[in-house]
């Protein structure tokens, strides 16, 4: 019976973390005004990895973002003063009640959080009643909290007496400190949403950006300037590590002699093979693993084999960095930012090294599941006195957080605008239920955006200089200190990781991957030492007890296979769910 192979576009497209970062500047002020400060004022430092998510487009929507939340704060700034004036002892005691009113980070705009849980026996009407009838009751409490404390204060008149007396002021109070913030707080949420349902749906994706990877910045380049301890920055959680020492000697015949061509070499003995050859007949049978290789049968989907260097960014001004040739690849300019690709001859010439700030290591990446996960194997090989070394780092860059993928609930929603057509045109079944959600959040919310907008105005206003300060202060540590920090210490794609798996499925594929890429990384350096007559039976022994020796990491909940014999060392991860 003939059959077709099966595809899973959600799982395939590659699209989805950018996708899901988009969301997330619209879904979380923090996040946006971190791509903002990443993009636009980080002019001295290097790029952080960010592992096939396009910058460009997600400063695009952290721009929409920002701009929309500034509207916001201003209107909401000129609510608050226009209280001020008409009572300012009411509206002083309202503020702080309304800064500790409460508020959520990451909006929950998911149209489900609406929905009745199965077996209430709850209709999703009187479910939004009672949410909104909850969220106005809290804001009239508040209110006339605070009018009573004025009161109180004041003395003279009581509250009974001087609400009468002032009725209009009074609905103009109620009007300026509860009502306009929350409808300016209700238009800049739906906004937002209709931003999230209708262009951050993969089908509305798919037809704004069609092709997201052409133009987008270079990020992922063969080197990587890093800041503080570790080097690979923007990677992920460290899953694991192993490394094997080894003698390179000759390969033994069946009796235990030295084959005769050894026997009748004169001279020292000198090894046939160096880190060059060792690296590129790694790197070859590596990308001969992939999917999508010439003759490959069946193997790793998305696996990249590329090399890359890594360097601190307090070295690279230094002089053991600069008479390498490095510094002026990497830093033509030194009042711009580092580079993300050098010369391939640079770094090559850097295999092997075992001594000096600047490193050499073959990197395999592994993106699944859309790029929602990725998993880089870093290996290291250094050849000295006879002795093979190899090293070799795992590690994990996380889903993109549950709260950035809100799109993906209302594939059949439409937005405030109406509800989501079929593609018949007809509508789409079960009607709009998010701006009851919406609007109730909403009153909640402006509660404490409002007694925020004045700061954040304020914030605003000095933001320009602020970061004309900020340049001068960076060009002028540049110009007198020669340690200056050109290292990349922010991953946009890090900051928006979750600490936890979505789905079984995604630990099971890492776990297989991590296991596939560590035995067959075994194996090819067995063949390589066998083809140039090395002997292999200590590797013959590491590689045993990793095939044979599954090792269940303790202190968290990932498990994988380390090398854990004799000459081997290991090191474990701090515990992490990853």
């Amino acid at each position: 019976m003939d059959t077709k192979p099966l595809t899973d576009s959600a799982v395939d497209d590659m699209t989805t973390a950018t996708r899901y970062l988009c969301a997330g500047t619209h879904l979380d002020e923090g996040f946006a005004r971190a791509v903002i400060r990443e993009i636009e004022e980080e002019h001295h430092r290097a790029p952080a990895p960010n592992h096939g998510v396009n910058i460009m487009v997600v400063h695009e929507h952290a721009r929409r973002a920002v701009q929309r939340l500034t509207q916001r704060n201003h209107r909401l700034a000129l609510c608050l003063a226009v209280s001020l004036v008409l009572q300012p002892a009411a509206t002083l005691v309202f503020w702080p009640i309304a800064a500790m009113a409460g508020g959520d980070g990451v909006r929950s705009l998911d149209p489900r959080s609406s929905r009745i849980a199965a077996g209430t026996g709850d209709r999703p009407g009187s479910a939004r009643r009672r949410v909104i009838l909850g969220a106005v009751t809290r804001a009239v409490v508040m209110l006339v909290a605070a009018w009573i404390v004025t009161g109180v204060v004041q003395i003279l008149p009581t509250p009974l007496v001087y609400l009468p007396g002032q009725t209009l002021d009074v609905l103009l109070l109620v009007v300026a400190l509860v009502v306009a913030p929350w409808l300016v707080c209700w238009q800049e949420r739906t906004e937002a949403w209709q931003t999230v349902s209708r262009e951050l749906t993969a089908e509305g994706f798919a037809a704004k950006h069609p092709r997201t990877a052409d133009g987008a910045p270079l990020t992922d380049g063969n080197i990587t300037v890093y800041s503080g301890y570790s080097p690979f920055v923007g990677t992920g959680i460290e899953r694991q590590t192993w490394s094997l020492t080894m003698h390179l000697t000759p390969a033994r015949g069946l009796t235990g002699t030295i084959p005769a061509q050894a026997q009748a070499q004169r001279g020292p003995w000198t090894v046939p093979i160096d880190a060059d050859d060792l690296v590129e007949g790694l790197a070859e049978r590596l990308s001969a693993l992939g999917a999508g290789a010439p003759g490959a049968a069946a193997g790793i989907a998305n696996l990249e084999v590329t090399e890359k260097l890594f360097v601190n960014g307090t070295e690279l001004p230094q002089p053991w960095v600069r008479d390498s040739g490095l510094t002026a690849a990497v830093l033509p300019d030194e009042e711009r930012p580092p580079v993300t690709e050098v010369p391939e001859q640079l770094v090559h010439a850097h295999r092997g090294r075992d001594h000096g700030p600047v490193r050499h290591c073959l990197r395999v990446e592994v993106t699944a599941w859309g790029a929602d996960l990725v998993l880089s194997l870093f290996v290291q090989v250094v050849l000295s006195g006879g002795l093979l070394s190899l090293s070799t780092t795992t590690l994990l860059l996380p889903p993109v957080r549950a709260g950035y993928r809100v799109a993906d609930s209302v594939l059949e929603r439409g937005a405030r605008g109406g509800p989501a057509t079929t593609d018949s045109g007809a509508p789409a079944g079960g009607g709009d239920d998010t701006e009851p959600v919406i609007a109730a959040q909403s009153l909640k919310a402006g509660l404490k955006d409002l007694a925020a907008a004045p700061a954040a105005v304020y914030r605003e206003l000095r933001e320009p200089g602020r970061r004309a300060r900020r340049n001068a202060d960076l060009l002028r540590a540049i110009a007198e200190d020669r340690t200056f920090d050109y290292g990349a210490r922010l991953s946009l794609r890090e900051l928006a990781a979750d600490s936890l798996y979505r789905n079984y499925f995604q630990r099971a594929d890492v776990t297989r991957i991590s296991q596939q890429l560590d035995m067959r990384l075994v194996d090819y350096l067995a063949q390589i030492l066998e083809a140039n007559g090395l002997d292999t039976t200590e590797l013959d022994d590491s590689r045993t007890q990793l095939l044979n020796a599954g090792v269940i990491i303790t202190g968290g909940s990932m498990s994988g296979t380390i090398v854990a014999g004799q000459r081997n060392t290991v090191s474990t991860p701090s515990a992490q769910r990853g």
